[in-house]
């Protein structure tokens, strides 16, 4: 039984990882989803943020997005940032030459960190506002001097779906029954 103690944290961890995995997996064809590079193969489309993820969270920390056409939930739980003592931030940045403004949308404030350890914890946010079929990125940063949110910590790019409206009657629907394409 002790044995079966000791693997109790990974085993936890593991089931939490998969959810997330399950959760933030990629739309077929051009329906949103998470994108591995921050690239667009639209027409005539550019973005602004070209680099790969900073940060990788897996044992560090879990990352969980869940997309619609006009709004992006994002799951932190666990997150570390060695030799970093701070605040953390978690905005989502506009990454499409057809938006307006590459100003930070949703920029919230979600916890401290201390030299000593990281955060542990759920923190779900929820940023809306967003317009359909475009890219965006998410980044987890320090607002704090020397860090800033174009070094951020963690960055994800993602593309939101179609609006509901113009979605096919035969479209996938997701489970509160909204069109998906």
């Amino acid at each position: 039984m002790k044995q079966l103690t000791k693997f109790t944290p990974l085993l936890a961890r593991f089931s939490t990882a998969l959810l997330l995995v399950v959760m933030a997996m990629p739309q077929p064809a051009l329906a949103g989803g998470v994108i591995g590079a921050c690239r667009s193969f639209v027409p005539n489309v550019s973005v602004h943020y070209t680099t790969r993820v900073h940060k990788k969270c897996f044992w560090d920390c879990l990352t969980g997005i869940v997309l619609n056409h006009d709004n992006m939930k994002m799951t932190i739980v666990d997150f570390e940032e060695p030799d970093f003592s701070g605040s953390l931030s978690v905005a989502v940045l506009p990454n499409d030459s057809r938006l307006p403004s590459r100003n930070p949308i949703g920029d919230t404030k979600f916890a401290d960190l201390t030299w000593a350890s990281g955060v542990t914890g759920w923190y779900k946010i929820d940023f809306h506002g967003l317009k359909p079929e475009h890219h965006y990125a998410v980044v987890i940063y320090s607002p704090d001097a020397d860090y800033g949110i174009s070094k951020p910590f963690y960055r994800q790019c993602f593309w939101t779906d179609k609006d509901p409206k113009d979605c096919p009657p035969d479209a996938r629907k997701n489970y509160h029954g909204v069109p998906q394409c």
